[in-house]
């Protein structure tokens, strides 16, 4: 078989430069300049205004005009069809990204002539892919895919966010017989000394999984010279292993190496039970199919190094939890014995000072207040353990809201008067929740505690509770400044610092209060009103209706 010499493209020029190690650097502009000359099929790019800014020489033998007459002209100075039904194909075009169907062009010495078109837009910014084929007179004549389309969908295959290498490699092995017109393919990869068909499509299915020697086959001799070879008669070339070629059915191939960087980690082949089946332009088709293998391979050790470090990430954070839940169990279960003998030595001595030692017996009533609140923040500590590792139960029960308000209300009664701050309450008598009752009263109090340290005096605090289509509302609001919206997340968080003066920090508390919520399967937040400009919200879900 002869091949006639093709002119070059300034775009080949540059393009014929790229080797093996290049290949699988390939993206998809790179794949409309290789496709000007080294697909079979007449293509043509065009810009935003249809004028032709590329051309391959089975376009202008299509056209019957030189390359650079084409690159003169626009596709309404080609194509024979009213300028209405050009807008309408091109605004079809640019809307849905694809569009194909059957025009006439005119030919300077055989009149009109019919092709089928499939065009693409915006292969690169502003640059539209047309690749056509002249319509046969043989009505016999089966349409083949065009390369370029099955190239783009190898592609996009690749590009795609959730593709893995064993979908890639399937995909493009299949394609491959379609775009090369073999009756196998297989993607063949380095295992030791040997090359093991990885995937397998036509023919070669069946034997997805056969093994090859290196040392003594032509797949080994095209991985080891980073070569590519071209069997034209298994029965007459030498560097073949025969009785594989016949046990598998390929009298003639092509073997494309699969470059992973600089290394050449595998092997692409499409083979004919036909000697001499392939020519020069399949050889083109396998190069440019062998680059996206190269580049599916580097994506999918990256993604694999990164989910290693995503996993390992994971594993040090659980791990590092594990161990501050471990210590933290053990520093404050070794607070609480010898907090509980200062507590009652203090209280011993308190009670044992006489009357005349006024001084003293404010001291020590200090330091027992101070270790009384050490012991809550330690119970604290033990209780958001246990709710952050889901090991505390709920211990839910029905309880009317009214009453908790009121009890809340009733227990900081005096700490309000004392500051001329008004504690309002408004709850449904006929309200009721299913919660932990402890835990719940323990969160609100938090929550009043800390809306009592920061509202002015003669300011208000109001509790209401209100039914709501999500669930029950138990609001707690307070005159005192608002808390900034960009903090409201992060005062729930454990250890936050606010960000104004005054609110130097939110410590445990709101954290706490969140877990609790959370325990319920409710939320929390902070909204504010012109009356109340800081108020929390605790939803609680409808309770279990078994419950009564």
């Amino acid at each position: 078989m002869t091949h006639k010499k093709r002119s070059r493209h300034p775009a080949s020029d540059r393009l014929s430069e790229l080797t093996l190690a290049h290949v699988s650097e390939l993206t998809l502009a790179h794949v409309s300049e290789l496709a000007l000359e080294r697909l079979p099929e007449a293509l043509v790019l065009l810009d935003d205004d249809r004028r032709y800014v590329g051309a391959n020489e089975a376009a202008c033998a299509l056209f019957g005009l030189p390359r650079e007459e084409v690159l003169a002209r626009r596709a309404d100075d080609v194509v024979a069809a009213p300028a209405t039904e050009l807008d309408a194909i091109w605004t079809s075009l640019l809307t849905s990204g694809t569009v194909e169907g059957v025009v006439a062009v005119r030919h300077p010495s055989e009149g009109v002539v019919r092709v089928d078109y499939r065009a693409r837009a915006n292969v690169a910014p502003g640059v539209h892919v047309s690749v056509l084929r002249r319509i046969s007179d043989d009505a016999s004549t089966a349409p083949r895919p065009d390369s370029f389309t099955e190239l783009l969908t190898m592609q996009e295959a690749l590009l795609a966010p959730d593709a893995s290498l064993d979908s890639v490699m399937h995909l493009i092995c299949e394609r491959a017989t379609v775009v090369t017109g073999a009756e196998g393919a297989t993607i063949e990869m380095q295992e030791g000394d040997e090359l093991v068909y990885r995937v397998a499509s036509g023919t070669m299915a069946p034997f997805s999984g056969f093994r090859l020697a290196r040392d003594s086959s032509l797949s080994g001799l095209a991985l080891t010279t980073a070569r590519v070879l071209v069997c034209e008669d298994s029965e007459s070339d030498d560097r073949v292993n025969r009785e594989a070629c016949r046990r598998v059915g390929a009298r003639s191939m092509v073997l494309v190496p699969l470059v992973h960087g600089r290394q050449v980690v595998g092997v692409l082949k499409v083979t004919s039970s036909r000697p001499h089946a392939f020519d020069a332009g399949v050889v083109e088709l396998l190069r440019l199919v062998a680059g996206f293998l190269g580049t599916a391979i580097s994506h999918a050790e990256a993604q694999d190094m990164r989910s290693a470090l995503q996993r390992a990430e994971r594993e040090r954070v659980v791990e590092l939890e594990r161990l501050r839940a471990e210590l933290s169990s053990l520093v404050v279960h070794d607070l609480r014995s010898p907090l509980a003998s200062v507590m009652m030595n203090l209280q011993y001595l308190r009670d044992e000072m006489p009357a005349s030692s006024s001084d003293a017996v404010e001291a020590a009533t200090d330091a027992l207040a101070a270790t009384k609140r050490l012991d809550h923040l330690i119970n604290l500590l033990l209780e958001m353990a246990r709710l952050e590792s889901k090991q505390m139960p709920v211990a839910r029960q029905r309880i009317a809201v009214a009453g908790l308000v009121g009890e809340l209300v009733a227990e900081h009664a005096r700490r309000a008067a004392e500051r001329g701050v008004r504690l309002a309450q408004r709850a449904d008598s006929a309200d009721v929740v299913s919660v932990d009752v402890t835990l719940v009263r323990r969160a609100l109090n938090n929550i009043l505690d800390n809306a009592l340290r920061y509202v002015p005096d003669g300011g208000v605090i109001e509790l209401t509770s209100r039914r709501t289509p999500e669930g029950h509302e138990l609001r707690i609001g307070n005159s005192g400044d608002a808390i900034p919206v960009e903090e409201r997340e992060r005062v729930f968080e454990k250890f936050a610092h606010g960000e104004r003066r005054g609110r130097a920090s939110f410590g445990l508390g709101l954290y706490f209060c969140r877990l609790v919520v959370e325990a319920h399967g409710g939320t929390i937040w902070i909204e504010s009103s012109d009356a109340l400009p800081t108020i929390f919200v605790m939803r609680l879900p409808p309770g279990d209706p078994r419950e009564s």
